[in-house]
């Protein structure tokens, strides 16, 4: 996970809220005046997240019908317009069962859960995870045992631990490994590895090296 850095919400999400008094989501995609609002909020927060998941920091699909914008506090637990239509509430990310957002509203059926979960908009993740040369995303090592159980929720909810994640992971950090080798500079390989994503992994990567 990597922090997020939020912008102003839409011009037009905040025009739709005023004039149309929505109450829920499902009001984004009937609007008469703002028609392509929801594909609007969903371009920006690709862009805020530099099209990675805010969970996952895999790049996502530039497919739109592959994308959809996340809720962090699920609106059957929040319903509540400060969350539903909170632009610092949502996110983008990939459906996709298997992690991400699609496995943590499957996973979270408590507004408690959220108290032991990392905020990517809220919390810096740095502070909490690290990885290890195989792949694997864990918590850092100085955390109190409070933070610490935080970490390892977070990872659960979220299933960080997916092998397909894992492996990804792995992939970069022997890549890394590999260009170092070769002659390359910090910065050029950070140019390289631009698409493949995870970027904390890389930085990881080129601490150890």
């Amino acid at each position: 996970m990597r922090h997020i850095f939020k912008e102003q919400a839409p011009h037009n999400l905040s025009r739709f809220i005023e004039r149309e008094n929505p109450r829920l989501w499902s009001e984004i995609h009937t609007s008469t005046f703002y028609p392509h609002l929801y594909d609007e909020c969903l371009a920006q927060l690709c862009k805020e997240q530099s099209n990675l998941s805010g969970y996952t920091e895999k790049p996502l699909p530039s497919q739109t019908k592959s994308l959809h914008i996340d809720h962090f506090r699920k609106r059957s637990l929040f319903p509540i317009r400060d969350y539903v239509f909170g632009w610092d509430n949502l996110l983008a990310d990939e459906h996709n069962i298997n992690y991400g957002a699609d496995y943590k509203d499957n996973m979270i059926s408590s507004v408690v859960a959220y108290q032991k979960l990392v905020n990517s908009v809220v919390h810096d993740p740095h502070h909490f995870f690290t990885y290890m040369e195989n792949g694997h995303i864990v918590p850092r090592r100085q955390l109190g045992s409070v933070e610490r159980e935080i970490a390892e929720y977070t990872i659960s909810v979220f299933n960080l631990q997916h092998p397909s994640l894992v492996n990804k992971r792995e992939e970069i950090i022997r890549i890394v490994r590999s260009y170092l080798q070769g002659g390359l500079t910090s910065d050029d390989l950070k140019a390289c590895l631009g698409d493949y994503g995870f970027p904390s992994v890389v930085e990881y990567a080129l601490q150890q090296l």
